[in-house]
C-alpha cells in the first residue's frame, strides 16, 4: 500500500482515505505501518479544513456526506475509550443513522472484536467503510508499546508519555516499524490489521 500527501476525488476501489481524530500519534506511525503491507492501493489522510473539521472519535463520521461526493472507500481509525464499553456496530449504525445514511440488513461484516466493514449509502453515494478501534484498554499508544516490546525488549508507557520513553531510550520509532517483522504488526495492532488484510486480498 501506497501512502500519498493527497489524492484527487474518485470511486476507483483502490483509493481509500484515512479519517482520524486528532491523534498525533496516529499520524506518525500509521503511515509506516500501512506502507508495509502489499497491494496497489492509495492512501490519503483526510486534509482537515476549518469547514471540514468534525472533532475526535466518531464525530469524524460528520464529516461522511461532503466526502463521499467523490470518493467511495474510506479508513477510519478510532481509539477504544471512545466505544465507552458500548459495542461497536450499535454506535456505528446509531451514527450513521444520525447523518441519514441508508443501509440494509447485513450491510455490516464484522471483521474482528473492534473491526467492522461497513457498506452504505450516503447523500445517493455508495460507499465503504473499514473502521478499526486500537488500544487494548484506551488507545492506540497500547499498541505501539506492544510493537516496541516485541522488537527491542524495552518496555515503554501505553499512555500519551509514550513518546517521551522513546526518546530516553533513543528509539527510532520509523526504523522499528519499517524493520519489524510482519507478525508482531500484525499481533500488536489486530483491529488494523483485519481491515488492512481485507483490503490488501482486495476483497470488499
Amino acid at each position: 500500500m501506497r501512502v500519498v500527501e493527497k489524492i484527487e476525488k474518485s470511486k476507483n476501489k483502490n483509493i481509500f482515505l484515512i479519517m482520524i481524530g486528532d491523534g498525533r500519534t496516529e499520524i506518525k506511525i500509521l503511515p509506516l505501518i500501512f506502507e508495509r503491507y502489499n497491494g496497489k492501493n492509495l492512501i490519503s489522510f483526510c486534509p482537515w479544513s476549518p469547514t471540514l473539521q468534525p472533532g475526535a472519535g466518531f464525530g469524524i463520521l460528520r464529516a461522511l456526506p461532503l466526502l463521499s461526493e467523490g470518493l467511495q472507500n474510506f479508513i477510519i481509525i478510532l481509539d477504544k475509550e471512545h466505544l465507552n464499553n458500548k459495542k461497536l456496530s450499535k454506535i456505528i449504525k446509531k451514527k450513521l443513522e444520525e447523518i441519514n445514511a441508508i443501509y440494509e440488513n447485513g450491510f455490516i461484516k464484522n471483521l474482528g472484536e473492534g473491526a467492522l466493514k461497513v457498506q452504505c449509502k450516503i447523500v445517493e453515494n455508495e460507499i465503504n467503510l473499514f473502521i478499526a478501534v486500537n488500544g487494548s484498554q484506551k488507545r492506540i499508544e497500547e499498541c505501539l508499546s506492544k510493537l516496541i516490546q516485541f522488537e527491542t525488549k524495552i518496555r515503554v508507557r501505553s499512555s500519551k508519555e509514550i513518546w517521551k520513553d522513546i526518546k530516553n531510550n533513543n528509539l527510532n520509532i520509523n526504523k522499528i516499524i519499517e524493520n519489524a517483522a510482519i507478525e508482531n504488526i500484525k499481533k500488536s495492532f489486530p483491529n488494523l490489521n483485519a481491515i488492512l488484510e481485507l483490503i490488501e486480498k482486495n476483497d470488499h
